[in-house]
């Protein structure tokens, strides 16, 4: 790692401008910039979850949000993939201990959780053929993990696999409008042999009504939750600009010549701020619960619809930020060489992510203060 500065944050801070001017070719071509990804690894970002006896930070969530936060605000595809490797370090912590972790603690993890693969046993180990969908990063990974994957002739087992990246091929079905620059493609295997070492089983424990040894909801939660600061740096990057343009820009048809002249436009952006001032209380809440979150029993669902509401209203509050920046931005933050439209863009797609759904959080909320048991949700 560096040693100037040493704190992880300030690092983060000292990458936007790098970030930024990086970030139209990483949408144009779904993958980061091989210059973005030697940046965040020289500057430990890909190790903050890693513990501090192996090199690592050991950084708390509220940490790595703060770390997020100043990533998403030049460029939120490379803070979803820094996210998303602190949640997948964390469990191949648990999964798969520290050996990889202590051979290099700036690793970079690809996860995939849904794929449509499956594996069957041999003579030390497991052989591993299918695809999975939403690979985040996968194109510049050095492991890639696959989660639950069933075990052929069983439907009691499911096991997962942590192996080098190298041994995947890519197909680029990455083609959505926002978080291009996560390249989040199909990783695919073909009769892949992972030795036992690098495979963790679960068996389905019907008392529990699941498998054991798989992730616990509050780890699935965390794994969602690191995201949100993505979003919310996302839109402390596009009022960054707008708060730019305002003494620049006029106002069409008025007498404002200058935009910040207008007592109405200092309104709108005021209301922007302090929603995204509101926004960053919830995220704070957030990282703290997850914080607070136990590590082996199961965190009560109370503690978990209530950190699922306040990341629902968390994106909510942006949303209307971003719009009310849009405004003042007028018709050209849409131009395609507008940075303010793949702020848009990334966001809108971004937080609609299964795991962020706000209409099922909302409607656990309401079964629990009913004095029901929500049976919506899994996390």
């Amino acid at each position: 790692m560096s040693s100037d500065p040493p704190d992880p944050v300030a690092r983060a801070a000292t990458l936007r401008p790098l970030l930024a001017e990086h970030a139209a070719e990483a949408d144009r071509g779904s993958v980061l910039s091989p210059q973005v990804v030697e940046a965040v690894r020289e500057a430990g970002l890909f190790r903050l979850e890693v513990p501090a006896e192996l090199g690592g930070w050991g950084a708390s969530m509220r940490t790595q949000s703060e770390v997020l936060v100043e990533l998403a605000r030049a460029c939120p595809s490379t803070a979803w993939l820094v996210g998303l490797n602190t949640s997948s370090t964390r469990l191949a912590l648990r999964t798969y201990g520290d050996e990889v972790f202590r051979e290099n603690p700036d690793v970079l993890l690809s996860s995939v959780g849904n794929s449509r693969s499956t594996a069957r046993a041999v003579d030390g180990g497991y052989v591993l053929t299918g695809r999975g969908g939403f690979a985040s990063g996968c194109e510049i990974a050095d492991r890639v993990l696959f989660w639950g994957v069933p075990l052929a002739d069983s439907t009691t087992t499911r096991v997962s696999f942590s192996f080098p990246a190298k041994e995947i091929t890519v197909d680029r079905t990455w083609d959505f409008a926002g978080m291009r620059g996560t390249g989040s493609h199909t990783a695919c295997v073909d009769e892949l042999f992972v030795p036992d070492e690098c495979a963790s089983v679960a068996t389905f424990d019907p008392g529990a009504r699941t498998f054991a040894n798989m992730p616990k909801p509050q780890h699935v939660l965390k794994s969602i939750a690191i995201a949100l600061p993505v979003f919310v740096g996302a839109t402390h990057g596009a009022l960054d600009l707008v708060r730019d343009l305002l003494p620049a820009k006029p106002i069409s048809d008025t007498v404002y010549r200058q935009a910040v002249d207008s007592p109405s436009a200092r309104l709108w952006f005021a209301e922007a701020q302090h929603l995204l001032d509101t926004a960053y209380q919830h995220l704070w809440l957030v990282a703290d619960e997850c914080d607070d979150a136990p590590e082996d029993d199961v965190m009560a669902i109370e503690d978990r619809v209530r950190v699922r509401l306040h990341m629902s209203s968390a994106i909510s509050g942006c949303r209307t930020a971003l719009s009310k920046i849009l405004d003042l931005a007028g018709a050209s933050a849409f131009a395609t060489g507008n940075p303010l439209q793949r702020f848009w863009r990334d966001f809108e797609v971004g937080t609609r992510h299964a795991r962020f759904n706000p209409f099922i959080a909302l409607e656990d909320a309401g079964q629990l203060l009913a004095g029901g048991s929500p049976v919506a949700t899994m996390i």
